[in-house]
């Protein structure tokens, strides 16, 4: 389960995305494809979807697919939790298929 950092995609900063150095989606696309667990869980915020209009989410689950991960997504606020504030988050849940073993790993 990992998530990598919010800075460069949240509507409260300068939502450089990608061309920002905090950007570190890729480092944690590697190690996933190191270790290549059997299930990959992100989370990340709701701009997430929006930011480059919505290049960069398909950028991820692209990389997670070429990994051999079947993926689903959804949002969440801490509203729906009970919190008294919304803070909206984006949940990236990925299965390895059983025969992406066979596949090359970049």
């Amino acid at each position: 389960m990992g998530g990598f950092p919010c800075t460069p995609i949240s509507s409260a900063g300068k939502q450089r995305g990608a061309d920002d150095e905090r950007f570190l989606w890729p480092e944690m696309c590697r190690i996933i494809r190191e270790t290549h667990p059997r299930w990959v869980v992100g989370e990340n915020v709701r701009n997430l979807l929006a930011l480059s209009d919505g290049a960069i989410m398909g950028g991820i689950l692209r990389d997670l697919a070429d990994l051999g991960y079947r993926v689903g997504w959804c949002c969440y606020g801490a509203a729906d939790i009970g919190a008294p504030h919304q803070r909206d988050r984006v949940f990236l849940i990925g299965y390895r298929m059983a025969n992406a073993t066979s596949l090359q790993f970049r």
